[in-house]
């Protein structure tokens, strides 16, 4: 077989770079402790890699959402603690109140019910990292607004938040309302319980004990409101209520229709949410749109109003169980995304990190061939055909 002079340095030359891109790659996976640096080293590693990462941050995604509603909810629960005590407070204050009590005790336990309720219209408008907490999906509206009288009491408060609530994924399929779980019902049920309170500040003020009795335990407050007719002028959501009635715009009512009403609406619980004189306007939810009222109600349909400190406080304190196990739900799924996370890491290495050893010693390997081949090279370079002739 002819060999010319050119195919030995050639072949050298290629020898040379070959080993030279061995030793680079070996060096550049020690330098940078990754495998894969490019899609051709391995692609079905890659694609296990980046399928991998792209699940990483997503976890890691959901792990922020889950932190800051257990954020959201550790205030939330904080908040309501404080709704509690001043129901209790205000409950404590109208314990002790009969007819003997003398008209200086019933001003000042008013004045200091007056003072809680103020107080309860601020903690319902908390907010958190400029958010509200209790109105719902619009946290940028102020929850409660509070109605005032003849100087700075307030005689009733409304909400006037969302009736829905915004939703925050802390998984795969998995979501949770980003108000930590509070319920428009829920949000709405603050107002009934400041405007339970303000029913029993004004009881204080008329020194009525057995009003103050009543409010206090909710025994005599299921009268019924016996409804005249509804207003139906192009279908408005009004109906029309004895003048002498002590509803509020919040409050939490029974409607009971008289047998063979059509009138659009059905029995059961609704919520008030405008009033303007013996004009009463329902929704079926806190912040919720007006029922339509298509026909008149006749006046054997009645309302009863659902109140009473007691069964205010029944309200919160379901609300505080509730939260505490938002909590428990929000710690697990955050526990959960830690071990993912950990888990997603470790298999990402076993792709993609370099294994050192076996790195250095195909290193030293090629380094030397190279040297090697260097000194073949130069070896036979030194010798021609000139070295030959005679």
């Amino acid at each position: 077989m002819r060999v010319t002079f050119n195919s030995i340095s050639d072949t050298l030359l290629g020898r040379l770079q070959s080993l030279g891109a061995q030793q680079n790659k070996a060096l550049v996976e020690l330098s940078s402790g990754q495998r894969i640096s490019a899609p051709s080293d391995d692609a079905p590693a890659m694609q296990r890699v980046l399928n991998l990462r792209t699940e990483k941050k997503q976890n890691q995604q959901f792990y922020r959402n889950a932190t800051d509603g257990l954020e959201k909810s550790q205030v939330t629960f904080s908040t309501l603690e404080q709704l509690k005590d001043l129901l209790v407070r205000s409950s404590e204050l109208s314990a002790n109140i009969s007819g003997a009590t003398s008209e200086q005790e019933y001003k000042a336990k008013a004045a200091e019910i007056d003072q809680l309720i103020q107080q309860g219209v601020n903690l319902g408008n908390t907010k958190l990292r400029g958010s509200y907490l209790f109105s719902g999906e619009s946290t940028l509206q102020v929850p409660f607004s509070a109605e005032q009288s003849a100087g700075t009491q307030i005689s009733a408060v409304a909400y006037n938040g969302s009736s829905s609530e915004a939703l925050m994924h802390i998984g795969e399929g998995e979501s949770m309302t980003i108000s930590a779980s509070t319920t428009a019902s829920e949000n709405g049920s603050i107002a009934g319980i400041l405007n339970e309170m303000i029913r029993l500040r004004d009881a204080m003020s008329s020194n009525d004990s057995e009003e103050v009795s009543a409010i206090r335990t909710g025994g005599g407050l299921e009268t019924d409101f016996e409804a005249t007719t509804a207003t139906v002028a192009n279908s408005t959501s009004e109906i029309l209520l004895p003048s002498d009635h002590d509803l509020k715009t919040g409050d939490k009512i029974i409607l009971t229709l008289a047998t063979g009403e059509g009138s659009g609406l059905d029995s059961g619980t609704y919520f008030v949410s405008k009033i303007d004189g013996d004009k009463v306007s329902l929704t079926k939810t806190p912040g919720g749109e007006n029922i339509e009222i298509t026909s008149s109600i006749s006046s054997a349909s009645t309302f009863q109003r659902i109140g009473g400190l007691q069964e205010m406080e029944d309200t919160i304190l379901s609300t505080l169980s509730r939260q505490g196990t938002i909590q428990y739900r929000l710690e697990t799924v955050m526990k959960d995304m830690e071990k993912r996370y950990e888990q997603s890491e470790r298999l990402i290495s076993v792709d993609a990190d370099v294994d050192f050893a076996d790195a250095s010693v195909r290193l030293n390997r090629a380094q030397l061939a190279y040297e090697a081949a260097i000194q073949s090279g130069a070896r036979i370079q030194n010798t021609s055909l000139l070295d030959y002739v005679r």
